[in-house]
């Protein structure tokens, strides 16, 4: 597990002072006051991402993935590997679209407008449900049919998983029932074969209906085996797939709704109006964006659209998005890093992911307000557009609110036209410089001595910028901004090949030098 790096250092010698910042691991804080944040924190951030050993980099932008928009917004993704296809639906006129993993829509059924759906595979087929329009299946993911029930009633729901080798659904018809297949046998449902169902009513939000299954997959439940059943203030785990028995793990806390669950490291993530939580599966969930909680309030967001809430994941990620008080749709994109547990914002919000792993782990985002799916974590730019970014640093006091001068400043990192800007005594606007941080490396037989076979070449990645600021006051607080449709680019691993694309600049160090001056 990767750990930040502890190196921040205060030196102090006869009124000089030197303040050296390499962890910015912390990600944002939006809880505390700006000189209570931990020094590796930020009380503002905007698409930008916590780097593997601590430090700050601009995002990835995203790319169109569908060339061909479809009339409305996709609500539902599945990859399937049945049919070796992606599966797209659209919720509001109930148009179903297989993807072969080109971005090449093909519309290959339409149930009833207006209703949620879901797909899984199971027992080498592939299962939609409709609440309307029932249980349907396909080998191919081109052909739908419907199933028709050898024994008991095929299910009319919204949810739909694979457990223990049965299917498991909502019911349309009682908010509150769970209902699962014979093993293995889609068209049996009756208790003599061995499906059946039950009511989860447990708690005080009882009668509430079901939003979100979530199988085992990613957390090992080889001891404790389960199925999550989610509303959006519960959790409940199934214990029996013989009857259905389950137990309440969370009666407080749940998932926003079909899509607010993802798992990672071996833990679930859901998000909901009150937060971003995770559980074992086993205990009940507990927060992880606590620093976060001023968003989460009904004065910044909608919980009116909490239903649309949604998670992804990619490469160890998470990515929730939100919709907040004016919007219309999910407009903010949290993302979290399980490893620091710290979160920074950014501008991309999808109204649904899908992580379609063959194609090396690719995340693909729904517009939440077209029919435009994109590659996300890719380009400098948000489908052509400039991407705008930045990074402030925590309230510095020095010398605990005395008098002091900024001498010197350096700035460890990579980038092109970055703006530097130092804030004294909390200003919300200071001094601006503009920073270009190029490696400058000394390559022999150019830049020096005749020896062609020694060297280190001009092409390093980082680099430092010196300021000389010389600026007064008790506090001071750095940020970096910068705007543009730029990517960077990292060394090949382990050394050869493919370099790899970063974003457009990267914050790795600060160091300030000051000196002391007479309190006021």
């Amino acid at each position: 597990m990767p750990t930040s790096p502890q190196r921040t250092r205060v030196v102090r010698d006869r009124g000089f002072l030197s303040l050296n910042l390499v962890d910015f691991s912390g990600g944002v804080n939006l809880r505390d006051a700006l000189t209570e944040l931990g020094l590796n924190e930020s009380p503002s951030l905007w698409n930008v991402t916590v780097n593997e050993r601590g430090g700050i980099e601009k995002r990835l932008g995203y790319v169109k993935w569908n060339a061909s928009t479809i009339p409305n917004p996709v609500t539902r993704s599945y990859y399937s590997r049945v049919a070796d296809l992606l599966l797209h639906y659209s919720q509001a006129d109930g148009k179903l679209y297989s993807d072969p993993g080109t971005g090449v829509l093909t519309l290959r059924r339409t149930w009833t407008a207006g209703f949620q759906a879901d797909v899984v595979d199971f027992a080498g087929k592939v299962y939609a449900i409709h609440p309307t329009d029932g249980l349907y299946t396909s080998t191919n993911g081109v052909t739908w049919t419907a199933v028709t029930a050898t024994s008991g009633t095929t299910p009319h729901g919204s949810l739909i998983a694979v457990w223990q080798n049965k299917l498991w659904t909502n019911d349309s018809a009682v908010a509150t029932r769970l209902n699962f297949s014979a093993a293995g046998d889609a068209t049996k449902w009756d208790p003599a074969d061995g499906a059946g169902s039950n009511d989860i009513r447990e708690g005080r939000d009882g009668e509430a209906p079901l939003v979100a299954l979530f199988g085992a997959t990613g957390v090992d439940y080889q001891t404790n085996p389960s199925l999550l059943v989610f509303k959006q203030r519960s959790c409940h785990r199934v214990t029996d797939s013989s009857t259905g028995a389950y137990v309440t793990i969370d009666g407080a806390t749940g998932a926003a709704g079909q899509n607010a669950a993802a798992a990672a490291y071996g833990r679930i993530y859901t998000v909901t109006a009150q937060g971003i939580f995770e559980t074992d599966g086993l205990s009940p969930l507990i927060p992880v964006g606590d620093k976060l909680q001023k968003q989460f309030t009904p004065a910044a967001m909608d919980y009116t659209r909490e239903s649309g809430f949604c998670v992804g994941s990619q490469t160890g990620r998470l990515y929730f998005s939100v919709c907040r008080q004016g919007a219309t749709a999910n407009d903010l994109c949290l993302e979290y890093n399980p490893l620091f547990k710290a979160t920074t914002l950014r501008s991309d919000a999808a109204g649904v992911y899908v992580s379609y792993t063959k194609n090396a782990d690719t995340l693909l985002g729904a517009s939440p307000s077209t029919g435009q799916l994109y590659r996300m974590n890719s380009g400098g730019s948000d489908d052509s557009a400039d991407i705008e970014s930045w990074f402030s640093t925590k309230v510095l006091e020095p010398v605990s609110g005395r008098m002091s001068r900024l001498q010197h400043l350096r700035v460890l990192g990579r980038g092109t036209n970055l703006t530097v800007s130092i804030l004294p005594d909390f200003q919300t606007s200071g001094f601006e410089y503009t920073v270009t941080i190029v490696g400058e490396g000394f390559e022999w037989d150019s830049d020096g001595w005749d020896d062609p076979d020694v060297g280190w070449g001009e092409d390093i990645v980082e680099g430092y910028d010196d300021l000389w600021p010389r600026k007064v006051g008790r506090s001071f607080q750095i940020r970096v901004d910068e705007k543009s449709s730029l990517t960077g680019i990292a060394p090949p691993l382990p050394g050869e090949g493919v370099a790899q694309t970063v974003g457009a600049w990267a914050l790795l160090g600060l160091e300030l030098d000051l000196t002391q001056l007479t309190p006021v």
